[in-house]
This record gives structure tokens, C-alpha cells and sequence, in this order.
């Protein structure tokens, strides 16, 4: 899995790999105040994997904080999902 920040990057994730970051952005202080997008990794050996609980937490350090206020989640359009979560 691949995530970045501003609208740069396009691809495919399936639902349950959405749902499993989803859950892994709302246990972690680490994706508190962030947006991103996700694709899947376009890496040859990465097809099929699961991420770790590592490869999260080093997905989320790696994204710059957003703004921290006004926002709660909420569906977005074109398949994006806005999570908003504080620690």
C-alpha cells in the first residue's frame, strides 16, 4: 500500500484494504490530523500482501499534518472517505 498527501497519486485499493487502513488511522496517535490518499503498490512483490502493523505506522509518520479543526468525517465523492480522527 501507498499513501500520499495533495491529490498526486491515483490507483486502486479494494474495500477491505480501505476498511483496514481506516481502522489502523483510528488506533494510531501517529495518523491523528492527516489526509491521504492510497493505491495499491505498484512494486512487483507487493501484490496480495497484508500490511503489518510496522507498515502502517510507518505509512502514517511519513504524511505531513493537516489543518485541526472544523472537519468530521463524512463520504466524499469519487470512492474517497474522509476520516477524521483525534488524539
Amino acid at each position: 500500500m501507498e499513501a500520499d498527501q495533495g491529490d498526486t497519486i491515483s490507483g486502486k485499493i479494494s474495500r477491505a484494504e480501505a476498511a483496514d487502513t481506516a481502522v489502523a488511522a483510528l488506533s494510531r496517535p501517529e495518523s491523528a490530523y492527516k489526509t491521504f490518499e492510497l493505491r495499491q503498490s505498484e512494486a512487483a512483490d507487493a501484490a496480495g500482501k497484508e500490511m503489518s502493523e510496522a507498515a502502517y505506522t510507518r505509512l502514517f509518520l511519513k504524511l505531513a499534518l493537516g489543518e485541526r479543526g472544523g472537519g468530521g468525517g463524512g463520504a466524499l465523492g469519487g470512492g474517497r472517505l474522509r476520516l477524521f480522527s483525534q488524539f
